[in-house]
């Protein structure tokens, strides 16, 4: 096969092979239409501001790295999309195209949406707040893994974990 005397190096898996097959012969996207979501830190700290712009909401999101948003504690940009169309049929995906149906955010849930960010796990009474009140969001962010007390108020409808 061709990769047999192909240096693999630097291999990317089926990115690789679209690579080999396409070359010189491809179509350069708006990113809108593979927008890249994953090397955030990296694309901050290596000052790729480009990486960040974009001028309308993205119509296909690429969630790359290991790091996806259906990996229940993984706090990236657009995870709360994705749950978004979770539970969503593909009649009522339709539906939201031709305005008919409006896919729900995270933030659309609540009319009170409550955030903090915290460098400890312990919050008081936050589980007495998120029991009493049901309507009010509460989202919680943290720079780093979150510990048991706080991993366990993802019990709560109303209570969203943002770790690292």
């Amino acid at each position: 096969s061709y990769l047999d005397h192909t240096d693999t190096d630097g291999f990317n898996g089926d990115q690789t092979i679209f690579n080999l097959v396409f070359q010189n012969h491809w179509l350069e996207l708006d990113k809108r239409f593979n927008f890249q979501v994953g090397h955030d830190i990296i694309a901050f700290y290596s000052h790729w501001d480009s990486h960040f712009e974009l001028d309308e909401e993205p119509l296909i999101i690429h969630y790359t790295t290991y790091r996806k948003p259906w990996t229940t504690l993984m706090g990236y940009r657009y995870r709360d999309l994705w749950w978004s169309f979770h539970d969503v049929t593909f009649d009522q995906i339709s539906d939201h195209y031709q305005g008919r149906f409006a896919v729900k955010r995270v933030y659309d849930f609540h009319d009170i949406n409550l955030f903090t960010f915290t460098d400890s796990q312990d919050l008081l009474y936050i589980d007495e707040l998120a029991q009493s009140l049901l309507d009010i969001a509460f989202h919680i962010g943290a720079y780093t893994d979150m510990g048991d007390i706080l991993l366990a108020l993802d019990k709560y409808p109303n209570v969203y974990l943002y770790p690292s």
